[in-house]
């Protein structure tokens, strides 16, 4: 009977395990297939039962942004217990990581290491202080309508991205840190909540994009990490109290055409500048633009906001959601001064480019301005500058997610204040 029971408890080790790299194995597929968000899925379930290979790779999903969240903390905790576990790749990429993270955020990465554990955890009488406050944050979230996930009182990335949440849309510093003061906050919220709920019902249905995701003030003086801009060719820096800057002198004018062309005209000069940046890579000619980009992705409806400065406007200001690796296709919106001045609606896709609207726009200089950009469902974009309506349109050609978000200076001295951008659940 002790053989029998011991041969019995060796075939459940062996199928499970079977089992582990089966689901592993339809993780990987979804993965190499790109579907993301079921790839996440399947590496987080396994994940948290303790399988180091998901660890890993939960961790690289959470770094580049794809299927979840972009989260350094939480890719850095998986990397962390990958690499406790053995695996040979996630100390290395921990520590390239580590590199593009604050020592704030380092910290915080390292401790939830420490207190994960595989399976479910629960509030005792016993749980610490900060964890105790943490469950209470959890709760007090998921009741006002953010998605923090199971209230365990250990911080991961849907709770840190739910604080993120509450605290732009409060007006709060945005720092994803569970605090007493953020505690009492919601408390109050919530009471606040319940004695007017459907003023809050009513606010809801009138602004569907309720879930942040992207937004950077560019207050830590970095724009590479939280969230990881890259520079794609030209000049860009942090400039204190005023926001991401960047300054382009061109070197070849616009392409002249007739005054009732202009618009497509210059439109062509700038994606066809682009398109040379983009498939020429390295080459002995620097690109006569200055592009940034950040992968994000983003609802197919949208709410974009974007604080802009103009210091000096010698060319086309250029700005949008686009989709694929190539950034070869999406909405963009230029700005254009003197001779074609304007804001211009541009949709790129692999057949060619259309204005889909024009409307003549000027900006004083070192004056502060806010636009926004919102695309609903249905694809009805309006186009606001300081609150007024600029104009409104609807253009039903993408369906699916963006990529992330792309900003071009084709000449000129821009300055960016902050860029936010809503999506939907």
């Amino acid at each position: 009977m002790k053989y029998l029971m011991s041969a019995l408890g060796l075939c459940l080790v062996l199928v499970s395990g079977l089992l582990l790299a089966a689901d592993f194995n339809a993780a990987m597929t979804a993965y190499e297939r790109q579907d993301y968000a079921t790839a996440a899925r399947e590496f987080t379930a396994l994940a948290q039962s303790g399988d180091t290979h998901a660890q890993y790779m939960l961790g690289r999903l959470h770094s580049q942004g794809k299927g979840v969240a972009q989260d350094y903390v939480e890719a850095h905790k998986w990397y962390n217990l990958a690499a406790s576990h053995g695996h040979k790749h996630a100390g290395q990429a921990r520590d390239t990581l580590s590199q593009r993270m604050s020592s704030t955020q380092v910290a915080t990465a390292q401790r939830e290491a420490r207190q994960w554990k595989s399976g479910a955890d629960k509030i005792s009488t016993d749980t610490p202080p900060l964890r105790q406050t943490i469950n209470s944050i959890q709760r007090s979230l998921n009741e006002l309508g953010y998605d923090a996930g199971v209230p365990d009182g250990l911080m991961g990335a849907k709770t840190r991205a739910a604080i993120r949440e509450y605290q732009y849309a409060h007006g709060l510093d945005v720092d994803s840190q569970p605090t007493e003061s953020l505690r009492e906050h919601l408390a109050e919220t919530l009471r606040t909540a319940k004695n007017d709920s459907e003023k809050t019902h009513n606010q809801a249905n009138d602004w569907p994009w309720r879930r942040l995701l992207l937004h950077d003030a560019f207050r830590d003086g970095d724009y590479t990490r939280d969230p990881a801009w890259t520079v794609d060719t030209g000049s860009f820096s942090v400039e204190s109290g005023a926001g991401l800057r960047t300054v382009h002198t061109a070197r070849r004018p616009l392409a002249e055409a007739p005054q009732e062309d202009l618009p497509m005209a210059i439109l062509g000069a700038i994606l066809g500048e682009v398109n040379r940046s983009r498939s020429q890579g390295n080459t002995a000619e620097t690109p006569d633009l200055a592009e940034i980009h950040v992968v994000q992705n983003i609802t197919n409806a949208f709410a974009l906001e974007l604080g802009l400065n103009v210091r000096q406007a010698t060319g086309p200001l250029v700005f949008g959601p686009y989709q694929g690796s190539e950034r070869s296709s999406g909405y963009h919106l230029v700005y254009t001064p003197d001779a074609a001045r304007g804001l211009h609606l541009v949709r790129l896709t692999s057949s060619g480019s259309s204005i889909i609207e024009s409307v003549d726009q000027q900006f004083t200089l070192n004056q502060q301005y806010a636009i926004q950009w919102t695309r609903d469902s249905s694809g009805v974009m309006v186009v606001s500058l300081d609150d007024n309506e600029v104009f409104r349109v609807t253009d039903r050609n993408f369906r699916d997610s963006f990529d992330g978000f792309t900003l071009i200076n084709k000449g000129g001295d821009y300055t960016i204040s902050a860029v936010t951008i809503h999506g939907t659940n």
